[in-house]
């Protein structure tokens, strides 16, 4: 669709781990990155770093923003670790602002709304209704109807926070004519905590037709929309995966490995990009 990833800068929050700066290094090729961290943990980036050619920032995401290239198109991702807050959609607002056109911007939340009760400082009352209260300060004045107690369900949740960063998208774009944000991904996922990642492209009007022309919309895995993309898949071991893998075209039975059928349907949606994990003793 005309966009060479591979020529990107990766911007990324950081972790000791540096996994995905690894993988997209690996699978995208890209060698131009950006590790952003705010935990007092220099020393550990430092030695942990895999690349030497990742710029480590020991500070708040925040405060970086003002220092990326305008021309610069970048793949950033704000892998958040905690609920959605108003600093998260300052922050948003703020690389919605400054972008390159052609740059991917992704950003993952907690989607628990219980972690919010727990999170928020600003939260008075560590009830349903305070709650309540409180998203509906925070977040109503980008929906067109009032956040409601059975948005607050866990199948909801995610679902709501989807409609509010796309709307802060929206919202901070429309300072930005003729950009727009085309959403490509809308996930839902459990990672310890059910998250949500969404994420797209930040192009001109146009851009829809071309990333439409390049078949990207027709995959399975892609929403344009706020219906999310629930990843669930079963952990299996090495011999039920290639069991799985060898048998995709018949009936598979769910029973024979004791596994939930929703899951192993979910597996063979999935099956492409489900990764390989060995235990070893070191």
């Amino acid at each position: 669709a005309g966009y060479p990833i591979y020529k990107y800068t990766y911007l990324g929050l950081g972790s000791i781990y540096y996994a995905d700066f690894m993988l997209f290094h690996k699978y995208l090729y890209i060698n131009k990155m950006m590790c952003v961290e705010q935990s007092k943990i220099p020393n550990r980036m430092k030695f942990n770093k895999p690349f030497k050619f990742i710029k480590l920032k020991m500070k708040p995401v925040s405060e970086v923003i003002s220092q990326l290239g305008r021309k610069t198109k970048y793949l950033a991702w704000l892998d958040y670790d905690k609920p959605l807050n108003a600093r998260k959609l300052e922050d948003l607002d703020g690389f919605s602002q400054v972008l390159a056109p052609g740059s991917v911007l992704l950003a993952t939340v907690d989607a628990e709304a219980r972690h919010v009760m727990e999170a928020e400082d600003g939260l008075q009352e560590k009830t349903d209704e305070g709650l309540l209260t409180y998203l509906n300060e925070s977040f109503s004045h980008l929906l067109v109807e009032d956040i409601k107690k059975s948005d607050l369900s866990r199948n909801d949740f995610p679902r709501l926070l989807s409609k509010i960063i796309r709307a802060q998208l929206d919202k901070s774009l429309s300072s930005r004519p003729p950009l727009k944000f085309h959403q490509l991904f809308n996930f839902v996922y459990a990672d310890g905590a059910q998250m949500i990642t969404i994420g797209g492209v930040i192009d001109d009007e146009g851009a829809a037709a071309r990333i439409e022309d390049s078949g990207v919309f027709a995959l399975g895995y892609v929403r344009q929309d706020n219906d999310l993309v629930r990843i669930s898949v079963p952990p299996l071991t090495i011999r039920e995966k290639q069991w799985i893998d060898s048998n995709l075209d018949e009936q598979l039975s769910a029973k024979k490995l004791d596994i939930d059928d929703e899951l192993l349907a979910h597996y063979i949606e999935f099956y492409r990009h489900y990764p390989t994990y060995y235990e070893t003793l070191l």
